[in-house]
């Protein structure tokens, strides 16, 4: 069970890296200030669809970031062609959080997008 937790961790652990790498392409996905606590929550997804959930403190500071999901395993709600012919899928979170993935004519992803 222990090598099970280790192996779990360390994929969390890389795809937080993978992300926070990534942060120049991260698109935000929204966020939400609690008031009581001065807490923001926001959802950010990369490049690979990975939906990040980071929580931070009244100062900025990040106290606490999750991997809370895939754009990929997300049910479709729309889907449609853009200006250049590209199919783009509409997907909403249980959080209400709308993101976008774009393939080209191949069915290739080109990019994944908080809507």
């Amino acid at each position: 069970m222990e090598g099970v937790q280790e192996t779990a961790g360390q994929a969390v652990d890389s795809a937080t890296d993978a992300a926070g790498g990534a942060a120049q392409q991260a698109q935000d996905a929204g966020g939400a200030t609690d008031q009581g606590s001065g807490q923001t929550v926001e959802r950010t997804v990369d490049e690979e669809g990975n939906i990040l959930e980071t929580i931070m403190n009244e100062n900025g500071e990040v106290v606490d970031e999750e991997l809370v999901g895939n754009v990929g395993d997300l049910p479709i709600e729309e889907e449609y062609i853009d200006d250049q012919g590209q199919v783009v899928s509409r997907a909403k979170d249980d959080s209400g959080y709308v993101y976008e993935q774009v393939f080209d004519d191949q069915g290739n992803l080109v990019e994944v997008r908080a809507a």
